[in-house]
């Protein structure tokens, strides 16, 4: 397998992480390698001063794919974190295919933190913190954020819903889970998210719908059609 053939399914993306030197197998699954985590932090510790231009210009020389360059530049201009995890992945696997990237360097962040809880996440649901949204859902535009709390009748009754409906990420939209009360404050300023269930239906980072407890399936089912026929440039 080559790494042009790496985003075929995650376990060969796994594959050619290890590859690469960004991640090492371990007894629980996978975690970063030490190597790689120093070069991020050298990476993080150059980006960090740049002003929005020169973080453009520094994109332009690591990424040779139009669309991947703006979108990384805009975005890394507001997360450095994430430019870092991008820059120095490029760096480490150059033939790694760009939208690869793209998807594995949210991954890579989780790393870092304290993992996202994923209890009450619907099983095609990625789990991630609330305060990772406005980076995650600018690089994935067509969004399904669920939100959940513990203890509540309401979301174990749509996570079930979001099982039965969904055996994966619909065509053109990416699905994500956040624990509410992790980032309580955050979810409420940003995107008036307050208590749960909520299921917010996302043209890059805004809201393009939200519902609040339980939905009847069909109401799903066609919010869902509504993004993926929407334009997130519009």
């Amino acid at each position: 397998m080559t790494d042009q053939d790496a985003d075929a399914a995650p376990e060969q993306v796994a594959e050619a992480l290890v590859r690469g030197g960004v991640l090492v197998e371990t007894e629980d699954g996978f975690g970063v390698a030490g190597s790689f985590t120093d070069a991020v932090e050298r990476t993080l510790e150059a980006v960090e001063g740049l002003d929005a231009a020169a973080v453009t210009d520094r994109v332009a020389d690591a990424v040779d794919d139009d669309d991947q360059r703006a979108l990384v530049a805009e975005v890394g201009a507001d997360d450095r974190e994430f430019l870092a995890l991008y820059l120095t992945l490029t760096e480490r696997l150059p033939s790694l295919p760009a939208e690869t990237r793209i998807r594995v360097v949210p991954f890579l962040q989780g790393f870092r933190d304290t993992p996202p809880r994923d209890e009450g996440a619907p099983e095609a649901f990625v789990p991630i913190h609330g305060d990772r949204m406005r980076t995650i859902t600018r690089l994935f535009p067509r969004s399904i954020v669920y939100v959940w709390l513990d203890d509540c009748e309401p979301c174990d009754a749509m996570r079930e819903l979001f099982d039965d409906l969904l055996d994966g990420p619909p065509e053109g939209v990416e699905l994500f889970a956040v624990y509410g009360p992790d980032s309580a404050e955050f979810l409420h300023e940003e995107y008036d998210v307050k208590g749960g269930p909520v299921t917010l239906f996302m043209l890059r980072d805004a809201v393009d719908s939200r519902y609040y407890g339980e939905k009847h399936e069909r109401v799903i089912e066609k919010e869902i059609e509504i993004l993926q026929e929407s334009d997130p440039r519009a």
